[in-house]
């Protein structure tokens, strides 16, 4: 119900809303309390992934650095011929499996190539991965130029 006063000058002016106009109001609120929800689950989900993410580059730079490790021509051979593995690490809210290829570099057996590849799946099963690569060298000095 409008309630209309006599303003001066006899024109009119309206008091309080009309149930359209607060109906209006409602649905344009509702809608945007449901846009904002949906920006804070993709928001949220999003730094699970990132988390994730993280979590999975670590595991790769650690299993880098274990294999990088060796300091003499013995064990530098021996990483040679371990080629490959892999390790599965369950952590928090998944598990990570952690796969690692050891090559000869450039044909040469003083420096091989370490690829670690991390792989898990994501809350919704979609699966992920990081792949992290390095080249690691014996101990052994290398002349690598002479003066004469």
């Amino acid at each position: 119900m409008k309630r209309q006063m006599k303003h001066k000058g006899g024109l009119f002016r309206q008091r309080g809303s009309s149930l359209i106009e607060i109906l209006i109001t409602i649905v344009v609120l509702g809608i945007t309390l449901t846009a904002l929800a949906s920006f804070q689950g993709n928001v949220s989900e999003s730094n699970n992934l990132a988390k994730q993410k993280t979590i999975a580059s670590k595991l790769a730079e650690k299993k880098i650095e274990q294999l990088r490790d060796l300091r003499n021509s013995d064990a530098f051979n021996q990483l040679l011929n371990a080629s490959s593995g892999q390790t599965t690490v369950p952590y928090e809210d998944a598990t990570y499996t952690v796969d690692w290829n050891v090559s000869a570099s450039g044909g040469s057996s003083k420096f091989a190539t370490i690829t670690t590849t991390v792989t898990w799946n994501g809350h919704e099963g979609e699966p992920h991965t990081v792949t992290l690569s390095s080249i690691a060298g014996d101990d052994a000095p290398l002349q690598v130029a002479s003066l004469s």
